[in-house]
């Protein structure tokens, strides 16, 4: 076992197993803060802001939704891991936070050693989207392509879940390309519909109005089912591909060593607002699958994307920038 393997483990462990005896009792009784660790605006702060409200309901106390953006999202993830490990503050996290641990070999704080896991409360595949341009249909011609012709494939910047999917199915496949990084998925976006990159693995919620409008074209998704907003689209595992997958989440975690009893509140209360109807109709419209776990689910997720995307990185000997 890996020594970063070892300490996930522990964090996970020590996330679930720190109890305070009766420390959930009239929890919240004051303000909770979630910190959104990207600039407002976007999916992502949509779902945090949602959830601040929903639990501010819930609990009929203030939750104090706050965007605390910078260095790929990790000031406002260094900012919950140093916060007490009380429970009152909340971050809305990302899977590539997770992934950063084995990315950078200088950050404020240790993704795997100094959060404690919540809740998933979501998930969502990548769709392969290719120009018009590009003389490819299926996923076959695509890789027989792209072995022909020079490929320049976009991403939202290195070591980001666009660009280890791609690295993930090049080895899986032998898909040639030439990696062009960008700083988001934005630009990324505009430069691949405008049609100075080819190719690009993207995230559904930002693929989706250029694929309706015909600007991209759709060529296989990354989950092992087919994904709600594309059901015509095959997913790669279903293209010849079998097992393979890729793809983002969110989850919400708070700092190490909150007592038990409140991880179990939280992670019960987050999986309420999972559940409620309207939550799962606004998920569906964004194209993504509503999940709700356990904390102790969390964790073991947390690990295995730890350990998947630690081999791809080495493979691919990728360093951040």
């Amino acid at each position: 076992m890996t020594s970063r393997r070892k300490v996930l483990t522990l964090a996970c462990l020590a996330a679930m197993a720190h109890a305070v005896p009766a420390a959930a009792q009239g929890f919240p009784d004051k303000p909770v803060k979630l910190i959104i660790p990207y600039a407002p605006g976007g999916p992502t702060n949509l779902v945090g802001r949602m959830f601040g409200q929903k639990l501010s309901q819930m609990w009929n106390q203030t939750v104090v939704v706050e965007n605390l953006p910078g260095a790929s999202g990790h000031i406002g993830a260094a900012a919950v891991a140093k916060a007490p490990p009380d429970g009152y503050t909340l971050l809305l996290m990302a899977n590539a936070h997770v992934v950063s641990a084995s990315l950078y070999d200088k950050l404020p704080y240790d993704p795997v050693r100094d959060l404690g896991p919540l809740s998933q409360i979501l998930q969502y595949p990548l769709v392969l989207v290719v120009n018009p341009s590009v003389p490819a249909n299926t996923l076959a011609e695509l890789i027989a392509l792209s072995k022909k012709t020079n490929l320049g494939l976009a991403s939202a910047g290195t070591g980001s879940s666009t660009h280890l999917a791609a690295e993930l199915f090049r080895t899986a496949s032998g898909l040639a390309f030439a990696h062009v990084p960008y700083k988001g998925a934005g630009p990324a976006t505009s430069d691949l519909v405008a049609g100075h990159a080819q190719m690009m693995f993207n995230d559904v919620v930002s693929a989706m109005p250029f694929v309706r409008s015909g600007r991209l074209r759709a060529i296989a998704t990354t989950g092992l089912k087919r994904a709600s907003v594309l059901p015509n689209v095959p997913t790669i595992s279903e293209s010849g591909f079998p097992g393979f997958e890729a793809g983002s989440w969110l989850a919400i975690v708070g700092p190490a060593g909150m007592p038990s009893d409140v991880v179990r509140k939280l992670s019960a209360d987050i999986n309420t607002v999972v559940q409620q109807e309207d939550t799962r109709a606004r998920f569906a419209e964004l194209g993504v699958e509503p999940l709700g776990t356990s904390a102790e689910q969390l964790g073991k997720i947390m690990q295995s994307d730890f350990e998947k995307w630690t081999r791809v990185i080495r493979a691919g000997n990728i360093k951040s920038e």
